[in-house]
């Protein structure tokens, strides 16, 4: 009987230990863990395990990347930061909400648009935009914010795939929540 126990442990562990293993990349990120960016113009918390690039790539101030789900994750889950001065135009979060949903039909026609609002939040006029679009072979959905400050547009937009959205939710809203600028 020992020897049959002893077996069917042998078994079991290493079925447990793969669906421990496996049961963490379907959950959601721990948002308790998180770091402070900071630039001359802004400031915004990030989870401490994402990537962070300050390359300027895509004309931003920086991107924060997800942790790669193992080897097929194809699409890296992120956040990107812009900051662009209005150069002295008139334009008003309102204005700045007609411009982004006429982009958003132009550039994505495909794309579906989730939301598209200005609110007042943190003391703050902010402009809080949702849509969903499939560039190639993925299937995209993007949470930003916007508010203007000092003739600045400052804006944070998270990028996911669609399957991927709910997981990185709370995080995400956490990190567009932190977000100001100096």
């Amino acid at each position: 009987m020992r020897k049959t126990m002893y077996d069917m442990m042998k078994l079991l562990l290493p079925l447990l230990f793969c669906l421990t293993i496996f049961s963490v990349n379907g959950q959601s990120v721990v948002v308790d863990d998180f770091k402070k960016f900071s630039k001359n113009d802004f400031k915004i918390s990030y989870p401490s395990t994402w990537r962070i690039d300050t390359s300027g790539t895509m004309n931003s101030k920086v991107f924060f990347f997800s942790p790669a789900d193992g080897p097929d994750d194809k699409f890296s889950d992120n956040l990107n930061v812009m900051v662009q001065s209005l150069g002295g135009q008139p334009i008003d979060i309102q204005k700045y909400k007609e411009i982004s949903e006429q982009q958003i039909k132009v550039m994505f026609s495909e794309g579906k648009l989730l939301e598209s609002k200005v609110e007042n939040s943190s003391g703050r006029e902010e402009y809080r935009l949702s849509y969903e679009f499939s560039p190639g072979i993925f299937k995209l959905k993007v949470s930003a914010i916007c508010f203007i400050k000092n003739d600045m547009a400052y804006l944070a937009t998270f990028t996911s795939e669609i399957s991927k959205f709910e997981r990185y939710q709370e995080a995400a809203e956490k990190m567009l929540a932190s977000f100001v600028g100096k």
